[in-house]
């Protein structure tokens, strides 16, 4: 039997395929902002671009690929607030 945390680690992977433009765009917009405040209002944009893009999308997992990539990134303090909102 595959654990609980194998399965959502399995569902996010295949989210990430879904999503991967999505998250593309997204870290890329983040990670150019400068201040926390412009970061802060690129997080938002890019969460109401992806709703619009995505209606049926699920937001809590493109919101946790968003704040790992972010960490990737080395931008922890938006990684935090991404994270935050899930």
């Amino acid at each position: 039997m595959t654990s609980p945390r194998k399965l959502k680690r399995q569902y996010l992977d295949f989210s990430r395929s879904i999503y991967m433009l999505d998250l593309a765009r997204g870290n890329s917009h983040i990670a150019s902002a400068i201040s926390v405040a412009s970061q802060r209002t690129a997080i938002d944009e890019v969460i109401h671009e992806f709703g619009q893009r995505r209606t049926h999308g699920d937001l809590n997992s493109f919101l946790q690929l968003l704040a790992e990539d972010l960490e990737k990134r080395g931008k922890a303090a938006p990684a935090a607030t991404v994270r935050d909102m899930v």
